[in-house]
């Protein structure tokens, strides 16, 4: 019986045993992404040998190692971000064990500061292939650029909570004042004392409870260096016109996002419809989505090369005067629902007829337009006045105006004929249905990313270097979604087929 329960299994081969290995292509599956990436990369850096070259280094040198190519270190970010793998060590670590990247990397292992080194100081190589690949898909059909979905999210910088208020750095500068007048003034009493002790003086000695040495001299040398840096933060938190900032990271602002308030990033993404693949991933530090629709639009105008045809995106980023300005152009539709919030209902309401370009009042009496309108710069908004002209005989009149002449005034932000347009526009069968596939095509990506990022979701400080990563991020998941489209043979012939000469 023994015997037979053991056969009903496989039988496993002694470890000690000599195999014959098969070379080291066979052991990667022939349509795994990394072969996309890695076909990628060494393209775009074959047709851009010098933009790609290494910062600092020209790999000329007749002395010391030589530089890794800089075509190596691109391909193993692009796929560790892919497998949500963004740390330098555990990077190093994938280099020596994971067989894809054994085989990518042709059995290199980078040191982890070899791979930090090249994150953090050639961001501009990731920028361009990252910008390539964008095109790459877009000249290939992969992005068309004619439906693009837009939205945020908090992600959380690489930094403590604690935040820096103008206060608080005052009280450190002058707890660091005092204390670096203490040691000065300890400094020149033990001066004085050697002096007296060379002349010969018999006094008291000084107070052995007191620092006189070389300890003073490096706590007065902390203390200098500690002054220099918060007079640093002090000056950067008026450069930037904030309330506070982080001393870790000063340009990661403290944003609220469902749970918390942290500092944080606000990840912009557009997505197109055609794939679902990010056409653009922006990092801003300002909180909200308002003001955050025009400098998508360009962004995404300005990687596709041409203006998308509809525009969704959620409440959030509902500013008219911005949507206006979008469509007054003659290229993009927005889809942007205005805030559903229910206002407080009032005694007296407004509705306006377009075919008259009149607003009628709750007792049916109209309110005319008065002149063509003006531009208000404080409000950054065109703005019409219509009035009554039959409030003096209204039974209400009283609880209406306290004008002086009788007569109520109606102020309307953006012109009345054009916001009427625009909520039919969002009104209208196919308005309804683009507002609802906003959520499909913007809130999917976001969950991959997040996924991949982890717990720790940026590794890197500052706006630039986190822009660096969501370009990586932006890759990766292009990368993931381009193996899904079409067959991997011809993926692969229209990559060595295009163009990647970067124009700068």
């Amino acid at each position: 019986m023994l015997n037979l329960y053991f056969m009903a299994y496989i039988s496993l081969p002694d470890r000690g045993q000599l195999t014959f290995m098969n070379k080291l292509d066979d052991l990667v599956s022939p349509e795994h992404p990394v072969r996309v990436i890695d076909t990628v990369v060494e393209r775009l850096v074959q047709e851009n040998p010098g933009l790609f070259a290494l910062e600092g280094s020209t790999g000329t040198s007749r002395t010391g190692r030589p530089a890794y190519p800089p075509a190596l270190m691109l391909k193993l970010y692009i796929y560790g971000y892919l497998i949500g793998v963004s740390s330098s060590r555990k990077l190093q670590a994938e280099a020596q064990r994971n067989i894809e990247l054994i085989w990518m990397l042709n059995t290199q292992t980078p040191d982890f500061k070899t791979i930090a080194d090249y994150r953090k100081d050639n961001g501009d190589h990731i920028k361009w292939a990252t910008r390539k690949l964008t095109e790459f898909l877009r000249d290939n059909g992969y992005i068309t650029g004619q439906r693009l979905a837009v939205d945020g999210t908090k992600l959380k910088a690489y930094t403590g909570d604690q935040m820096l208020t103008r206060q608080k750095i005052d009280d450190r500068l002058n707890k660091a004042h005092q204390l670096l007048e203490n040691y000065l003034v300890q400094l020149a009493q033990s001066d004085q004392a050697d002096e007296q002790l060379e002349a010969g003086y018999d006094g008291q000695e000084d107070d052995p409870g007191k620092s006189t040495g070389p300890e003073a001299l490096e706590e007065i040398d902390r203390l200098q260096r500690r002054i220099a840096q918060l007079e640093a933060q002090k000056a950067e938190l008026e450069n930037q016109q904030t309330e506070k900032i982080s001393p870790a990271d000063p340009e990661a602002r403290l944003m609220r996002s469902a749970k918390v308030t942290q500092p944080s990033y606000n990840l912009q993404i557009g997505v197109d419809s055609e794939h679902k693949m990010i056409a653009l991933g922006r990092i801003t530090n300002e909180g909200n989505d308002f003001e955050q629709l025009i400098p998508m639009y360009n962004g995404l105008t300005e990687w596709l090369g041409a203006r998308p045809k509809e525009l969704l995106a959620d409440t959030g980023y509902c500013d008219l005067g911005d949507i206006k300005a979008i469509q007054e152009q003659g290229f993009t539709l927005c889809y942007v629902p205005e805030n559903n919030t229910v206002p407080k209902k009032k005694k007296i309401q407004f509705t306006y007829n377009p075919d008259e370009d009149r607003y009628y009042c709750s007792q049916n009496r109209p309110l005319e337009r008065v002149g063509k309108g003006y531009y208000d710069s404080e409000k950054q908004a065109f703005i019409e006045t219509y009035r009554g002209t039959q409030c003096q005989t209204c039974p209400i009149q009283s609880q209406c105006t306290s004008a002086a002449s009788a007569r109520r005034s109606l102020k309307v932000f953006h012109g009345a004929k054009w916001r009427e347009h625009y909520r039919r526009q969002l009104a209208s069968r196919k308005g309804r249905m683009l507002v609802r596939q906003r959520k499909a095509l913007a809130e999917h990506p976001f969950g991959t990313l997040k996924y991949w990022m982890g717990r720790i979701p940026l590794l890197l400080r500052g706006k630039d270097k986190v822009q660096t990563e969501i370009y990586l991020y932006v890759s990766a998941y292009n990368v993931k979604r381009l193996t899904g489209c079409a067959c991997f043979k011809r993926i692969i012939s229209q990559i060595n087929a295009y163009n990647w000469k970067v124009n700068l």
